[in-house]
């Protein structure tokens, strides 16, 4: 009989290793060919990932966030790093959940702000106390979407503004 598995026994149930000063810029890094450790990477015949070369940084990142140890996170892995190619690394869902909540925690003590303007082609017209954009100033706006991002949704969207208007 097949047993499933349940929320007390596990991957999942093992803590993940972040160490309070794993962003700590003095401590020493690993470089140049490193091989694992056993702990880390119990897998025969052992590999060696050469650290100057992005691919294998983050085959290292993505072993040591799931198996290393505290001591292991502060060595192999450069937080900076992490961050920027954080959403590239194939982890376990608890494993990326972690590292997400600590990077938001992380994030706490800056703020980034990006400043922005949006034009209008059409003027704004008044609504039932409200103002509202112009059936053609949304029709614009649907085409830029699906210029900046085309997704499924985008088309379903031209495809309506195109039975109001027309495609000329």
């Amino acid at each position: 009989m097949a047993r499933t598995r349940n929320p007390w026994l596990g991957p999942a149930s093992r803590p993940v290793a972040i160490p309070d000063d794993v962003d700590d810029a003095t401590l020493a890094k690993a470089s140049g060919v490193v091989e694992l450790p056993l702990r880390i990477s119990w897998s025969e015949p052992s590999l060696t990932y050469d650290l100057s070369l992005r691919a294998d940084r983050l085959r290292v990142y993505e072993q040591v966030l799931r198996e290393g140890t505290e001591d292991d996170v502060r060595y192999y892995v450069d937080v900076e790093e992490l961050a920027s190619v954080f959403d590239e690394l194939v982890l376990p869902p608890y494993v990326r959940a972690a590292w997400s909540e600590w990077s938001g925690r992380r994030g706490q003590d800056r703020t980034e702000v990006d400043l922005g303007s949006d034009a209008r082609l059409f003027p704004i017209e008044q609504g039932p106390g409200f103002p509202l954009l112009s059936g053609e100033e949304l029709a614009v706006d649907k085409l830029l979407a699906l210029f900046g991002r085309a997704e499924a949704r985008d088309f379903v969207d031209l495809m309506s503004v195109a039975d109001r208007y027309g495609l000329d």
